[in-house]
């Protein structure tokens, strides 16, 4: 079963902040930051993958 959350949900969730972008954007999924595409959130944990963010097709990507 997969449950949809908004980008703004999520921040709240997290603790964290939609810094840019629309917070009411839907996301249905978690993948990696490579293998992402529309609908799904990534994290970036780790400065080494700083360059698949100009590639990623994530709608939208936590960063740490």
């Amino acid at each position: 079963m997969t449950r949809e959350r908004t980008v703004g949900e999520l921040a709240e969730i997290l603790g964290g902040e939609v810094v840019r972008g629309d917070p009411s954007l839907r996301v249905r999924r978690v993948a990696s930051i490579e293998d992402a595409n529309e609908g799904a959130i990534a994290a970036m944990w780790n400065l080494r993958y700083a360059p698949a963010l100009s590639r990623t097709r994530a709608s939208a990507v936590m960063l740490g």
